[in-house]
């Protein structure tokens, strides 16, 4: 909070010089904070006390939501995001929050590594024969390699420094997990410069 209220002056004007040693100082906390929530997380999911609150949700509101959380910032990168689902969408018993959160890792991933004038799509689909969700969070992308898609869903792995982006290393491994706790499966298609696609599938209790 001191950090930020310097930032914005109210503390007394600061020359461009050390405005830049202030943003970068905000940058580091952001990250800190998002890594110290992701390593309580894990924490939380070794110990085994991550509980999961089943109710009957719309998997289709889940997704809208989760689309507009990053609408502003998809568009500030000049990218656009695309929800595909049919009519008709059964309700299935899950826990709203952590399909949330694991949407929010799959779409913010999606944003960072996706060039201006790129697209994100999130599509829903409906298995009847084996009664399940499938959600698929594709992205026009700068992809995977082989050689990192082996290691993409393990803890501390980080695959965008040489692009300059910054995060965890656990966001997928915290996603897979989730997935996995609601009965589901995730997995990744992907080819270097050609963009990637994640998909989790949640079955119907």
């Amino acid at each position: 909070k001191a950090l930020e209220i310097l930032a914005g002056d109210t503390a007394g004007s600061l020359n461009e010089n050390q405005k830049n040693f202030l943003n970068i100082a905000l940058r580091n906390m952001s990250q800190m904070m998002l890594l110290v929530e992701d390593i309580l997380d894990i924490s939380k999911m070794d110990s085994g006390r991550v509980k999961l609150r089943f109710a009957l949700h719309s998997i289709g509101k889940i997704v809208d939501r989760a689309c507009d959380l990053f609408e502003t910032w998809a568009k500030s990168k000049g990218l656009r995001i695309v929800h595909k689902a049919p009519s008709g969408f059964p309700d299935i018993e899950c826990d709203a929050d952590k399909v949330t959160q694991v949407l929010s890792n799959l779409i913010g991933n999606a944003i960072k590594f996706t060039p201006s004038g790129g697209t994100i799509t999130v599509e829903c689909d409906w298995r009847v024969r084996d009664r399940f969700i499938q959600i698929a969070v594709s992205d026009t992308g700068i992809g995977i390699s082989e050689e990192n898609k082996g290691k993409l869903f393990g803890r501390f792995e980080q695959f965008g420094d040489e692009q300059g982006i910054e995060g965890t290393g656990l966001g997928l491994s915290i996603a897979k997990e989730l997935v996995e706790k609601h009965g589901g499966e995730i997995s990744v298609k992907s080819e270097a410069g050609k963009g990637s696609v994640f998909t989790f599938t949640l079955p119907d209790r």
